[in-house]
């Protein structure tokens, strides 16, 4: 109103016809229907909340664009786009990338609701939705439509996805076999890979904390590990000690105890790194943690869980198969079958020598 007043432009409505602000009583009319015009506003958009409210208790799709994995109606399943969520879904749950799940979209066709390819962006949102399991939020009130994944699957999911602590930068895709998958034997923790100090670049595998602790070559240990899966695939006993011995194992169950298992883990070395937790405690907790997790992979390896795993025992060139497998199928398969245990190596002057010696390779299925 002061600027019109200052440029002494003409005011019109749309409704009401022209306005006066050069008298008290015209401006007085003017602000008097601008706070009618607000009243109307914001009465209509109570009803249109409460009108989506009840349309949501009453279990029907607010509109807009068609959620992936669901029919038209928002609320029904889609089963091909359900499976590809579910896919995606246990594989972010597994330790692959965003990325990684996103070149799988790609390979196997999986395309937006709009047909366009799935980035790991949009990926990352499709995975984050509560309508996932079933709940449906607006404003307050939650409904039930049909779940694709379990609550606990995303809830999971979510923990990862959002964690603050989670490298979201280009090339976090898991790009070494060993990275979670091996243990340092002296702290417990899983190890990931980086440099080896700040004058040697080269790749060593050490505990999450890097707080101490052992580290290893990463090339080296790499073929170390590799060596000895082949030479256990080869041997003429592998099919019977690596095939399915119980039809009843609860896949499922166990692959998400073991995902919570190791989320404690890795949580357990964030408060170690952060001087929350004793080095004592954290040996305690990992030790109670990785008998837990030893269980459930002896019987993950039993069941033959992985069909990478029955591949390679098809393949008739093992040691070929086994490099030609993706990283995260490597990975995937050396949690399964045996326990790397990496041991504190000796160094000359800044170069690490690797010593096999050092490194307990345990297989789980075996008694």
């Amino acid at each position: 109103m002061n600027v019109v007043e200052q440029s002494g432009a003409q005011v019109a409505t749309v409704q009401s016809g022209p306005v006066d602000l050069a008298s008290p009583s015209g401006r007085m009319t003017a602000r008097i229907l601008a706070s009618v015009a607000t009243h109307e506003v914001e009465h209509a958009r109570s009803r249109m909340q409460r009108a989506k409210q009840q349309a949501l208790a009453d279990g029907k799709f607010l509109g807009g664009r068609r959620p992936f994995g669901y029919e038209d109606d928002g609320l029904s399943v889609r089963d091909s786009e359900a499976a590809a969520l579910r896919h995606m879904t246990r594989e972010l749950l597994g330790g692959a990338s965003l990325r990684s799940v996103a070149r799988w979209c790609a390979d196997e066709g999986v395309v937006s609701t709009t047909g366009k390819p799935l980035t790991p962006t949009a990926i990352r949102r499709i995975v984050l939705r509560p309508r996932n399991a079933g709940l449906v939020d607006y404003d307050g009130t939650t409904a039930r439509c049909a779940a694709i994944v379990e609550r606990d699957e995303l809830l999971a999911v979510r923990a990862i996805l959002t964690n603050p602590k989670r490298r979201t930068a280009k090339g976090t895709a898991l790009k070494w076999q060993g990275s979670g998958a091996y243990i340092c034997a002296e702290s417990g923790e899983p190890m990931r890979i980086s440099a080896a100090t700040s004058k040697d670049p080269t790749p060593v595998y050490r505990p999450v904390s890097r707080r101490g602790g052992a580290t290893a070559d990463a090339a080296s240990l790499d073929a170390y590990v590799d060596g000895a899966i082949v030479a256990r695939l080869q041997r003429d006993d592998a099919r019977e000690l690596l095939t399915p011995t119980d039809d009843a194992v609860d896949h499922k169950a166990l692959n998400d105890n073991r995902d919570g298992l190791t989320a404690r883990l890795d949580e357990a070395a964030g408060l170690f790194a952060d001087g929350v937790l004793t080095a004592s405690q954290l040996a305690t907790i990992t030790t109670e943690l990785r008998e837990q997790l030893a269980a459930i992979d002896r019987q993950l390896a039993a069941s033959d869980e992985l069909p990478e795993l029955r591949e390679l025992l098809d393949a008739d060139d093992i040691d070929a198969a086994w490099i030609d497998l993706h990283v995260e199928k490597r990975n995937r398969i050396i949690k399964s079958l045996l326990r790397v245990e990496v041991y504190r190596m000796s160094s000359r002057g800044i170069k690490r020598v690797f010593d096999p010696s050092k490194v307990a390779l345990t297989w789980l299925n075996e008694s």
